[in-house]
């Protein structure tokens, strides 16, 4: 919510109709990379895979997307957390997509999100987590 509340009043309403512009990075081929590991954002990713998608606050506002044109697909949203996060870490050859050879890093989730409504992504757990292919996590 704080993104609806702040930035306007900061940046003005020409310049917020520019902020976080997914779709026009996308559209220049410029690599775009999300993360759950900064301060501003949630560390849940399902969090992020919403917003992205939809361009709403978890509780669905404001109702047609925050700058909806700016949205992604859900199919971009996991590569820009994936491979294109690994990408800007410079560890692409390691970690990123499932290939020979890179290390096993994977979560299981409760919900195949391409099987359901986006929404459901907001409650959407990960019910095992692997790194380099040894399970470090899984729900009771």
């Amino acid at each position: 919510e704080n993104i609806l509340d702040v930035y306007t009043k900061t940046i003005g309403p020409e310049r917020t109709q520019r902020a976080f512009g997914w779709r026009a990075i996308e559209k220049a081929n410029i690599r775009l990379t999300f993360g759950s590991d900064w301060s501003v954002v949630s560390p849940n990713v399902m969090y992020g895979l919403y917003t992205a998608t939809t361009r709403k606050s978890r509780k669905g506002l404001p109702d047609e997307g925050w700058i909806p044109d700016q949205a992604v697909t859900l199919q971009n949203a996991l590569k820009h957390y994936t491979i294109d996060g690994a990408y800007g870490a410079q560890a692409e050859a390691e970690v990123g997509s499932l290939e020979p050879g890179k290390l096993a890093d994977i979560v299981v989730l409760s919900h195949n999100p391409f099987d359901e409504p986006i929404e459901q992504l907001l409650s959407t757990k990960v019910i095992l987590t692997m790194v380099d292919g040894n399970i470090v996590y899984e729900s009771p």
